[in-house]
């Protein structure tokens, strides 16, 4: 297990080491992370949106969990890879899990869409 720190970032700007096609986004498991947290923490709990201070990783990259300056904390599970990502607030309340179909673009730009989110 390792713990990757990412300098802030701004709204609209992206992760340090992104790359385009699916195939390099899968296989860069921090900025992916990134993406699909922020993207349920947008949709999810707007409020707290908020720069990243850090990404932690286990160690086979099968889940990550990204810490906001915000104090919210999301897990992001690769288990179902390559059919489908899932998030979920992973602090105390724990909130919703949705899982996300996910597409990259010829113009870079990650699509999410979610296929489910209920209470767990």
């Amino acid at each position: 297990m390792y713990t990757y720190t990412l300098p802030p970032t701004r709204l609209g700007q992206p992760a340090q080491g992104q790359q385009q096609g699916n195939k390099n986004w899968i296989s860069d498991v921090e900025s992916f992370a990134k993406v699909v947290a922020d993207h349920y923490v947008r949709t999810e709990y707007p409020s707290l949106f908020g720069p990243v201070k850090e990404i932690w990783c286990s160690g086979d990259k099968k889940m990550c969990q990204v810490n906001y300056s915000t104090r919210i904390k999301v897990i992001v599970s690769f288990v179902r890879l390559p059919d489908y990502v899932i998030a979920r607030r992973g602090e105390d309340p724990i909130g919703p899990r949705c899982e996300y179909d996910f597409d990259c673009r010829a113009s870079a730009e990650r699509v999410l869409r979610k296929r489910s989110c209920r209470p767990d």
